[in-house]
């Protein structure tokens, strides 16, 4: 029996909808997505031209279906791109994916650059032309903020609650899938300049419109107000 005063918070409809299912439609949520104090927007230099990956090493990622994904993508492989993978690669699935760059001779193409944080991540981030998350499953994705707010736009799978990246044109979300991943990385590294620049500007506004804490904390007064008044929480 979950207590009638207990109230869950969670970030996404996908995770209100789980957490019903396990303890039933009664249960008490409180639905905000995450939020943060937005970071100082780097000076974007683009000395080198590359996607992104940032996070843990680690299966759940789909890592593998990413590195797939470019080796599918012939005008990935044509280009002056690369493809930087962010995160601690010391382990049994790092060694792995390594192996599988050898094995399709991308080494100059995908680069392990270990774990990156601070203002050498925002840095890293703003100078990206796109951030990937290709996950089999988010509840909800903080990378996407953080890339987002350096006005860098996002590839997130179905697998990640961030539908709003096709709807606001911040980015794309598709399958999960190297078959899925190979078409969109073509399509991005074709983007004219001005598309390209109104995806970026998209990003900015997404992030800084609906995550930016500083502008959206009156939902979280809201919620504490009906938690401390002992109304019972709605969605």
């Amino acid at each position: 029996m979950i207590p009638s005063k207990l109230i869950f918070h969670t970030t996404c409809r996908e995770e209100s909808d789980i957490i019903r299912k396990v303890l039933g439609n009664a249960v008490n949520l409180i639905e905000i997505p995450n939020m943060l104090e937005l970071p100082s927007i780097e000076v974007r230099d683009c000395k080198e031209k590359y996607f992104l990956y940032v996070g843990r090493i680690d299966p759940d990622k789909a890592l593998i279906n990413l590195i797939n994904g470019f080796t599918k993508s012939q005008v990935f492989n044509a280009s002056n791109l690369v493809f930087k993978i962010a995160g601690n690669a010391n382990n049994s699935y790092g060694r792995r994916l390594k192996k599988i760059v050898t094995e399709n001779g991308l080494q100059e193409k995908v680069k392990f650059i270990g774990h990156i944080e601070g203002r050498e991540k925002q840095k890293l981030y703003v100078n990206s032309h796109f951030t990937f998350l290709i996950s089999y499953g988010e509840n909800f994705g903080n990378v996407v903020i953080e890339s987002l707010a350096q006005g860098t736009p996002v590839v997130a799978s179905h697998g990640v609650p961030w539908q709003q990246l096709e709807e606001k044109g911040a980015g794309f979300w598709i399958e999960n899938s190297p078959a899925e991943i190979a078409p969109v990385i073509d399509r991005i590294i074709n983007l004219t300049d001005d598309e390209y620049a109104e995806y970026r500007k998209n990003a900015l506004s997404l992030v800084q419109t609906e995550y930016d804490i500083n502008k959206n904390i009156d939902r979280w007064i809201e919620a504490l107000n009906l938690v401390y008044s002992s109304k019972t929480i709605a969605n």
